[in-house]
């Protein structure tokens, strides 16, 4: 893969991605089948790409979008809160895109200058105010690229619906600048450990309930969005998101759960490597 094909590719899918929330936010006033087809289009394009540079999250979260589009089209109307959801998604697409410096994640410094990028970016697009305490142990060494993954799925929840607004926050007589820390480290024998934390909402009861009894496959449909709920939103889809993860790439995997509403919460991830050919 040539850098400059990235390049031209990063260039080409930010500008049809934002094409293409200009083109659906069109729509809440009038609607336009034409004009929902050509953000369809856009998009389509941008996912096929997306799949060509490995980059399988933004992939999995425009096709989720397209069939969003779908149901749209087949409604023949759109609502401002279907826009939101949907604009919400494409504008981490944008920001993963543009936040990415290499094509590779090689080392601990392309994690951490990822990760800070990934979260200045998607962090600006939503409107919210927030800092990240961002940590990782040296030894951790392999596995980066699925580590990475795990620590986008948990800032892309933190970000879209555990840390408020500034004017919410205010409200709620807090600091108006969201506080989100992630620590990963290598513990004895193997185990890789994720300590999450935010001053943020909190998570819903039933969701803290269901993970930490390890019922965590119910949860992939559970929403705690404002609007119409949907699997492919909301901090349920997320949780489950980084489960599937831990569980098909690494073994034993576990998450924890300590949350208080409108303090924050508290995760803990924990897995154990293995080998390429090992089986758990």
């Amino acid at each position: 893969m040539q850098a400059d094909e990235f390049i031209l590719f990063k260039g080409e899918a930010i500008k049809l991605i934002q094409d293409a929330i200009c083109k659906i936010e069109r729509l809440v006033n009038k609607y336009d089948e034409k004009v929902l087809y050509d953000a369809y289009s856009d998009i389509h394009t941008v996912k096929g790409e997306a799949g060509f540079f490995k980059l399988n999250d933004v992939a999995e979260v425009l096709h989720f979008v397209e069939e969003e589009i779908n149901r749209l089209a087949k409604e023949g109307k759109v609502v401002e809160e279907q826009v939101d959801e949907i604009k919400k998604k494409l504008l981490f697409v944008v920001a993963r895109i543009k936040s990415i410096r290499n094509e590779d994640i090689r080392n601990e410094e392309d994690f951490l200058e990822y990760v800070k990028n990934f979260f200045d970016e998607y962090a600006r697009y939503l409107g919210k105010n927030a800092k990240l305490d961002f940590k990782i142990d040296a030894s951790v060494g392999e596995n980066l690229i699925y580590l990475m993954h795990i620590v986008i799925g948990l800032l892309r929840n933190a970000l879209e619906h555990a840390i408020e607004f500034p004017e919410q926050r205010k409200l709620k007589n807090k600091d108006e600048v969201g506080k989100i820390s992630i620590s990963i480290s290598m513990l004895p024998s193997h185990r890789i450990e994720f300590y999450y934390r935010d001053d943020g909402v909190g998570f819903p009861e039933e969701i803290v309930s269901k993970v930490n009894s390890g019922d965590i496959e119910s949860i992939k449909g559970f929403s705690s969005s404002v609007g119409r709920v949907s699997i492919h939103s909301g901090r349920g889809m997320g949780l489950y998101s980084i489960y599937k993860i831990i569980t098909s790439k690494f073994c034993d995997g576990k998450i924890f759960i300590r949350s208080e509403k409108d303090r924050g919460s508290e995760i803990n991830i924990t897995f154990l490597l293995k080998d390429r050919e090992e089986k758990c």
